[in-house]
């Protein structure tokens, strides 16, 4: 039995999948530049330094953009914001011009 999912929750889960690649990517990446330097801490090279520096910054980067598109599919998939507990609510007060809401 097929379904067909709504777009926002198919972007939703592959921006999932996407986003744990690039995170295993980035701790990967991170775990060899360590062992590297353990094994040759006095060999300094500039270079290495800024294609390491370059692929932190781009996987850093693309884990970020995916992570806002993540988010903005959740929320067209279920109309919901996934952290409405760091905002409290606004309150209803119909005080314009000063006046307060029971009329004094």
């Amino acid at each position: 039995m097929s379904t067909i999912m709504n777009p926002h929750e198919l972007r939703f889960r592959r921006t999932g999948r996407t986003l744990y690649i690039l995170i295993g990517l980035w701790v990967g990446a991170m775990a060899v530049v360590w062992a590297l330097a353990e094994l040759a801490p006095h060999s300094k090279s500039d270079a290495a330094y800024m294609i390491f520096a370059l692929l932190f910054s781009t996987l850093f980067v693309a884990i970020f953009i995916v992570s806002v598109l993540r988010m903005i599919a959740y929320i067209r998939w279920t109309g919901k914001y996934p952290y409405y507990f760091l905002f409290k609510r606004p309150s209803t007060s119909t005080d314009r011009g000063g006046k307060s809401s029971r009329g004094h």
